[in-house]
């Protein structure tokens, strides 16, 4: 803060603008996409002024879905995971990949990274992902999908698939 009051300043200011979009949709367990990708975008601003050239995201969302309902805060959680987990080994940066669109009656989620994967494919109890899958199976049962990917070419992959509705 200190050394750059400049960028601290709007770091800060970020940060307030994503306390209020959470506190504007707090009651809701669903938002439009296109809201929950406005939210992804100030937790992201965020994160750049952090990881400055060494974060990398695109985001990818077909207008077919930008209306469909998802869980509240579900991309920035797991974006957030491949922010903390999902750093190239070898030179640090982060590179994540959203895409967004339609799959028959679902709308299909996936957050994309090219870090070390699932340690034996398997997901560990108590983190981000854990959590996202029980809060998925209590809005949705059985209609939705949760899938986690390890890349042949490094990384994880999670999709995610709910119920298309506006």
């Amino acid at each position: 803060m200190y050394e750059d009051p400049r960028r601290a300043d709007a770091m800060i200011s970020r940060l307030s603008e994503l306390l209020r979009s959470t506190l504007t949709d707090s009651e809701a367990q669903e938002v439009p996409l296109e809201r929950e990708i406005s939210t992804l975008g100030l937790y992201l601003d965020i994160m750049r002024q952090r990881f400055e050239d060494k974060l990398q995201v695109d985001v990818e969302v077909t207008a077919e879905v930008r209306q469909a309902l998802v869980p509240h805060l579900l991309l920035q959680t797991l974006v957030e995971n491949s922010i903390k987990h999902g750093s190239d080994p070898d030179s640090h940066a982060v590179t994540v990949r959203v895409t967004a669109d339609r799959e028959g009656s679902a709308t299909r989620m996936r957050v994309r990274d090219h870090g070390r994967g699932l340690a034996n494919g398997r997901l560990p109890k108590g983190t981000g992902l854990s959590n996202t899958a029980e809060r998925l199976e209590k809005l949705y049962g059985a209609g939705h999908r949760l899938e986690f990917e390890n890349c042949r070419d490094g990384g994880l992959a999670v999709t995610v698939a709910v119920p298309f509705h506006t």
